[in-house]
């Protein structure tokens, strides 16, 4: 198959955006982490700063992701196709073995980070859910809920209460 240097220059400037959201994925893995902790831990100044690094991080992921789909429509001008049908696969096909193997490599890791992140996401969310859970039961629990509050025994069953913690009949 014939090697195109313009391909060529477009697949390493490819490999550096993909690199740099290696390095944003990583950040991110890490922020959910933090976040998770900062929440068992009841530290709000934390999560405050947490959210500030996220909504500084939004504009510069904005920019790579720009970059990433001009360089996309560089590559499909290049392999004649519409940009739609080109992604990292059909570009490996067209390049150097040298080249290809770095996109790949790059291709990778994105993978295996984005699984990371997912993992992560999944765990955050579900901890967030319980937190809302556990704050939706003290509130019942304190203020009362039409009467009743459910609670769990030792065995999972449930457990309807009568009473509340506070009586708000004067």
């Amino acid at each position: 198959m014939k090697k195109n240097a313009k391909l060529e220059i477009v697949a390493a400037q490819m490999i550096a955006v993909l690199q740099h959201d290696s390095s944003y994925l990583t950040a991110a893995v890490t922020r959910l982490n933090d976040m998770r902790e900062s929440l068992i831990k009841r530290d709000p100044a934390v999560l405050e700063q947490l959210l500030a690094v996220i909504r500084s991080e939004q504009d510069l992921y904005a920019l790579n992701e720009v970059k990433r789909n001009d360089l996309r429509i560089q590559a499909a001008d290049e392999l004649g196709l519409d940009p739609a049908q080109v992604n990292i696969s059909i570009l490996i096909e067209h390049l150097s073995p040298k080249t290809a193997q770095r996109l790949a490599d790059a291709k990778a890791e994105l993978e295996k980070l984005t699984a990371a992140l997912r993992t992560e996401y999944i765990a955050t969310a579900s901890l967030l859910t319980e937190c809302a859970r556990f704050n939706r039961q003290l509130v019942n629990a304190v203020l009362g809920s039409n009467g009743t509050v459910t609670t769990y025994d030792s065995r999972g069953g449930r457990d309807r209460n009568r009473s509340t913690m506070m009586n708000f009949q004067l």
